[in-house]
């Protein structure tokens, strides 16, 4: 009864559009006066906000978080697009795999799909339409490209996850690399499928000579550059996430003082946002930490375990149905708000039926993705749709196709964990 009623309360607030981390401290402060009285309430409070960021790991977030700024104000993400371009442009639908290439390049010095679609959609969408592409894939392909942003590390998300489960930060960025590589090769897949069967969907490619190509590649060297000091060098354990992070930092910054715009105004701006983004999720984790107290007084966790076992399920028909709901919640909510709410009634249970954390964390932030193109509230969706006055339909058809490649890869990590699991293991070996 007390669940309910703090759950359906939760829910009507996330409705009325109150900030999710002062919804989620409301609720279970409410939750825990309940079950435990005023006393036990206010101590949760005293105690919780301070002890749940105050930890090392937390750094990564803002780090990286800043080094994403300092990379959109060196230009080096609209340059890419352009060697991108220059590379895939004679192919048929080059500029659209131009585009989901680029997505992926952003995704790596980003970590928010919202941002990713929205920068995407300034840039490459505009090309598409002058070119004559359709407009369903247009922006069906910025869409679903803005949603690599929380897959390809370094990513908000799969940090947000690692802080509130516990589990290995460095694991879980090393293990997204394959999946979030296959999920690409989707996109790319899918654009090419879709041309086969629709070949007035996209004009013919233009030829680029030799010379323009290689002079082109110097645009991709700031991304291999960052991909090395960052990724790689957690990898090779040469970093940890946190310090890995810094020299991410540092490096973009570098990249700014090379293009030349190294500027009070922009610095300022970079680090403005950088502190407002991290407020933000700073006030998520503190009412996410409420509720989690919550969570664990009410025994809900243990109560779907037990009824869990009693329903005698594998594993995996346990994590076809969770990643049904996520990404039925995916439809609604943005990342982040899921993790917070599902996460700590989840991760008891994940660890009862000794399924993978890693694993189960990056399939999660998958399926959850996944949500953000598709109907009635994909979040990407309607981004794009504000940014280009595309009606959503066509947005929402033309994202179709590639829900499908993209499920169709999240059966493949069900079926063959390795694919996430393999590069975590190597690294501890």
């Amino acid at each position: 009864m007390v669940v309910l009623a703090i759950t359906v309360f939760l829910i009507f607030m996330l409705v009325m559009r109150t900030p999710v981390g002062f919804a989620l401290a409301i609720a279970g402060f409410l939750g825990i006066w309940w079950l435990g009285g005023s006393d036990s309430a206010f101590g949760v409070l005293e105690s919780s906000f301070y002890s749940s960021i105050a930890y090392f790991e937390f750094i990564t977030i803002p780090l990286f978080i800043l080094m994403g700024n300092f990379l959109l104000i060196s230009g080096v993400a609209d340059d890419l697009f352009k060697a991108m371009t220059i590379w895939m442009g004679r192919l048929p639908g080059g500029l659209a795999m131009a585009t989901a290439i680029s997505g992926a390049g952003f995704g790596a010095v980003s970590g928010s799909s919202t941002a990713a679609a929205a920068t995407l959609a300034s840039t490459s969408l505009p090309a598409m339409t002058e070119a004559g592409y359709r407009s369903s894939l247009a922006s069906g392909v910025v869409a679903v490209s803005g949603t690599l942003a929380m897959l390809i590390p370094p990513s908000v998300g799969i940090i947000f996850y690692g802080i509130i489960s516990g589990t290995s930060i460095s694991g879980l960025l090393i293990g997204a690399i394959l999946p979030a590589t296959l999920v690409t090769l989707s996109i790319l897949v899918t654009i090419q499928v879709w041309i086969l069967i629709k070949p007035d969907s996209a004009p013919k490619g233009l030829k680029y000579s030799f010379t323009e190509k290689l002079a082109s590649i110097r645009s991709v060297y700031p991304f291999v550059f960052l991909f090395l000091i960052v990724s790689g060098s957690i990898y090779m354990g040469y970093a940890t996430p946190v310090e890995a992070s810094a020299l991410g930092a540092l490096g973009a910054l570098v990249l700014v003082m090379f293009a030349g715009k190294f500027t009070v105004r922009a610095m300022s701006k970079a680090v403005c946002e950088t502190v407002l983004i991290t407020g933000m999720l700073a006030l998520i984790v503190m009412g996410a930490q409420v509720f989690g107290y919550f969570v664990s007084l009410s025994n809900i966790s243990q109560a779907l375990m037990n009824f869990i076992v009693a329903l005698d399920i594998t594993p995996f028909m346990f994590m076809v149905a969770i990643l049904c709901i996520f990404l039925i919640l995916g439809c609604f909510l943005d990342l982040i708000s899921i993790l917070v709410l599902t996460i700590p009634v989840l991760l008891p249970i994940v660890d009862g039926m000794n399924i993978d954390p890693v694993w189960f964390g990056v399939l999660a932030i998958i399926v959850i993705e996944i949500g953000l193109i598709t109907p009635p509230i994909g979040m990407n969706a309607f981004v794009v749709s504000k940014y280009t006055k595309t009606g959503i339909y066509d947005i929402f058809r033309g994202c179709a196709p590639f829900v499908a490649g993209q499920l169709i890869v999240v059966s493949l990590l069900l079926a063959f964990p390795a694919i996430v699991t393999v590069l975590p293991e190597m690294m501890r070996g």
